[in-house]
């Protein structure tokens, strides 16, 4: 992480708090508009939180490689904020 661009790493750490505080309370609508079939395969919330969180974590992985490759291009990145590619 210490390689990371500070506004990627600080999206990172504000991402990590979210999804732990929830006091959006996204998890939570997530987990009660499962479907009963999902349920079955995941019957214990502390697991889906596990995956939920593991999903948001790649969400903004990827959303730090398209800012990546927006770099690369000639003023890619002006004027836009990682905020625009969070998951939540």
């Amino acid at each position: 992480m210490d390689k990371l661009p500070e506004n990627l790493k600080s999206a990172y750490e504000d991402l990590a708090a979210q999804l732990l505080k929830d006091e959006q309370q996204v998890f939570a609508t997530h987990w009660n508009t499962l479907p009963a079939s999902a349920c079955k395969l995941m019957p214990v919330m502390a697991k889906f939180h596990g995956f939920f969180i593991a999903q948001n974590w790649l969400k903004l992985s990827m959303a730090g490689q398209q800012l990546t490759e927006l770099a690369d291009t000639d003023n890619g990145i002006a004027g836009k904020s990682i905020r625009e590619f969070l998951p939540i």
